[in-house]
């Protein structure tokens, strides 16, 4: 049933109810493994390597530098010598979600955000970065690059990019669960 956003009924407790409204979040979603926040409802991270792609075609092969969001296993390449891959990037993809999120006097649960809005990219700026990491990464373009020159990337280097589900208006089904709007249990 469709039901106001401005005030939770206790007669509609564990039934399924649609809301609308603005959904809003107490505080920055964060990025705690590299400082960035967002006011978002959602910050995705985006990590790729530039690593060697072999391909072989009969007896030939073929090897270009590429970027990449998993670690290529170079150990196996024909011509190892000069297309050597690191082993596995420093940091993975990651999607981090707002805490206390509300849609009017209800709180949201992250398991309803899956299909929340269309990420939209979020630059980023080095100065976001803790001392430590800033040291590492530079911006170029609002993404983060770590390697000698981004125009040149060489084997190994890496670019960490963002976007965000941003806030705004919503319309959420879920279980009213107390003051809070939840997943419906998949049985």
């Amino acid at each position: 049933i469709t039901v106001s956003a401005d005030r939770v009924d206790p007669a509609n407790e564990g039934h399924r109810v649609t809301i609308s409204g603005t959904l809003r979040a107490d505080k920055p979603v964060r990025d705690a493994q590299l400082g960035i926040s967002a006011d978002a409802l959602i910050l995705l991270r985006d990590v790729m390597m530039r690593q060697w792609r072999e391909r072989c075609a009969n007896a030939k092969c073929t090897y270009m530098l590429v970027w990449a969001a998993q670690p290529m296993d170079s150990r196996g390449f024909k011509i190892a010598a000069g297309h050597q891959n690191p082993p596995r990037l420093p940091f993975s993809s990651a999607r981090f979600f707002a805490d206390d999120m509300h849609l009017g006097a209800f709180g949201i649960d992250a398991a309803l955000l899956a299909g929340a809005g269309k990420p939209v990219a979020y630059p980023v700026q080095g100065a976001q970065l803790p001392p430590n990491l800033a040291a590492t990464f530079r911006e170029s373009d609002g993404v983060l690059y770590a390697g000698a020159d981004p125009k040149h990337a060489a084997a190994g280097d890496l670019r960490v990019s963002y976007r965000i589900v941003p806030l705004g208006g919503a319309r959420m089904t879920g279980v009213q669960r107390g003051d809070r709007l939840k997943a419906a249990s998949a049985h």
